[in-house]
């Protein structure tokens, strides 16, 4: 029983031990697309990656997760009505494995997969995605994105934008 309570904890040491980048706490903007652009004319969000394994050279592999809110805009004739209606905010919390490429001594391709879980109960979890390009620094990050959520197989909600993020 004792050596079955260690492998846990080996497990642990050795993967703390093989960090390369560690940890990472960013912003990000958007502008909705797909169906988030009919309710939602910003994006904003926030996430936290840990990257922890390096299997091949220039590739980092970890985990991400966070928040990413829409907030509702106004919408025009709704029912062939001449009034406006506020459409209501609406957010996601993505639960994502997250790989980084480093083509270059100072730049990324990255991509983020997983689930979006919806914060909203007239919302359903969706499988998440979002590739990356980005420019990296000792301490921070730079990049471009693109946000997909799709539900049966068709993007329901997303947004492209630019981000940044600190490394500690």
């Amino acid at each position: 029983m004792k050596k079955l309570f260690l492998i846990p904890i080996l497990t642990l040491s050795v993967l703390l031990s093989a960090q390369t980048t560690g940890f990472k706490a960013g912003v990000y903007l958007g502008i909705p697309i797909a169906d988030a652009s009919d309710y939602s004319n910003f994006n904003l969000g926030l996430d936290i990656s840990y990257l922890f394994w390096e299997p091949v050279e220039n590739l980092k592999i970890g985990a991400s997760t966070g928040y990413s809110h829409f907030f509702g805009k106004d919408i025009d004739n709704v029912y062939g009505q001449h009034y406006k209606i506020k459409a209501k905010d609406f957010g996601f919390i993505p639960l994502a494995v997250t790989g980084e490429y480093y083509f270059a001594q100072q730049f990324f391709a990255g991509v983020d997969l997983g689930v979006a879980i919806a914060t909203e109960s007239n919302k359903d979890t969706g499988f998440y995605y979002r590739p990356k390009v980005g420019w990296d620094q000792e301490f921070f990050q730079v990049f471009l994105y693109g946000t997909g959520i799709t539900q049966g197989g068709s993007d329901i909600f997303g947004s492209i934008g630019i981000g940044g993020a600190y490394k500690f």
